[in-house]
């Protein structure tokens, strides 16, 4: 059995439109697995929305795992590989899952960019100005550059400024401060 505080996050790459069966059976063999799932918000109507929400990372799945249990991995149904970065592994840190995790959390109609791969792990989440889109004004951006990618949403009306710390002691402490 994998224990999770040594473990290390990895991209398992699935089947096309198996993220949540291979995620399904990840769980039941007590593996800890996430799925990041945007929530996409389509106006049908005036007054009718639909809420639809679909893989982040198409064929990609986030599991903590030991390397020792690779083999048990891939024999599960609907994956196909792990995914390798210069001939290793793909790690994802802890930090990058929990912070995908409170981005998707509280945005809506999420935007997923491809953008330079870097090993430095520096997470931040950004306000730029956009092209005025229907009341849009701003975005927050969050940068993944050890996965290649940021994510944008879009904040309607409300500039805000985002600051994402580092370190889960400092987000821990920033909590600590909020609450009170």
């Amino acid at each position: 059995m994998t224990t999770t505080t040594t473990a290390s996050w990895y991209m398992i790459h699935t089947k096309k439109l198996m993220e949540r069966r291979v995620t399904r059976n990840m769980e039941k063999k007590k593996i800890p697995t996430y799925c990041p799932m945007i929530r996409i918000i389509q106006k049908q109507s005036a007054n009718q929305t639909t809420i639809v929400n679909r893989p982040l990372l198409p064929c990609i799945v986030f599991v903590q795992a030991q390397p020792d249990s690779f083999p048990k991995l891939k024999r599960t149904s609907g994956v196909l590989s792990i995914v390798h970065r210069l001939n290793n592994p793909a790690v994802v840190t802890g930090e990058e899952v929990m912070e995908i995790r409170k981005f998707l959390a509280h945005h809506d109609n999420v935007t997923i960019e491809k953008i330079p791969l870097s090993f430095s792990h520096s997470l931040y989440a950004a306000e730029s100005p956009s092209i005025e889109q229907e009341g849009v004004n701003h975005f927050v951006i969050l940068r993944l550059p050890s996965l290649g990618y940021q994510l944008k949403a879009a904040i309607i009306n409300k500039p805000v400024v985002v600051q994402i710390p580092a370190r889960v002691e400092e987000f821990e402490s920033m909590t600590a401060l909020v609450a009170n």
